[in-house]
């Protein structure tokens, strides 16, 4: 398996923001199918938002895409942010995202 980088900046309506890195596998399971699991951390700011218990927040995350005939693709992810108990409270919060990927 090869680990690749990523990071991303992720804010919400309720001014809410979330800084990140970490890394990734991507492992292509079929033709045109791809399961990339994750995992990152980052730093937090609840804004008007959720308060997640702390500023240093992990990111763990499984993704399912599929490859179209452009080589772009669509994808469907499940991920979770917790503190992982290093703050007073650790209520956590679940992310589902659809994407649309382009390689450059």
């Amino acid at each position: 398996y090869s680990f690749k980088p990523f990071y991303g900046i992720e804010i919400t309506s309720d001014s809410a923001f979330y800084v990140l890195g970490g890394l990734f596998i991507e492992e292509k399971i079929s033709k045109n199918f791809y399961i990339t699991p994750s995992f990152g951390a980052g730093v937090y700011s609840k804004g008007n938002g959720k308060d997640l218990g702390n500023e240093i927040e992990f990111r763990s995350g499984l993704e399912i895409s599929y490859e179209l005939q452009t080589k772009k693709r669509i994808g469907l992810s499940v991920s979770h942010i917790s503190n992982s108990s290093i703050g007073d409270k650790n209520p956590g919060t679940e992310i589902l995202s659809l994407s649309y990927q382009k390689s450059f």
